[in-house]
């Protein structure tokens, strides 16, 4: 039995490496997880290579932002300065007394014209 078993054997792993060679599914199926894998590998590195290009990006943006920013808020304080000069100040001061005035001359009129004295 042992002589039948062992000549089986043989036999079968001749007919596996006559197919191996006819259909070589196993080799090919091998290189295709290798390349599959090395593949990923690739894909993983690009993927960590742009995640730290993101971030220095994020990090370019916000530089640009607080530095846009100062300069508005430098441009803004420059245009209030110019806008609210004592001169102007102080005109907005006598329109806004003159104003007063002719609402009281007004009103004083109208009690005046109804007898409401």
């Amino acid at each position: 039995m042992s002589k039948q078993t062992t000549s089986q054997t043989q036999q079968e792993t001749r007919d596996s490496n006559a197919w191996d060679q006819a259909f070589p599914f196993q080799q090919s199926f091998d290189l295709w997880i290798r390349l599959a894998r090395s593949q990923f590998d690739r894909m993983q590195a690009l993927a960590d290579e742009l995640a730290e290009f993101e971030g220095e990006a994020y990090g370019h943006a916000r530089r640009t932002a607080r530095e846009v920013t100062a300069q508005v808020a430098s441009q803004l304080a420059k245009m209030i300065d110019e806008i609210w000069t004592d001169e102007n100040l102080s005109c907005a001061a006598t329109l806004s007394a003159e104003w007063r005035k002719l609402v009281l001359d007004a009103t004083r009129k109208t009690r005046e014209f109804y007898n409401f004295t």
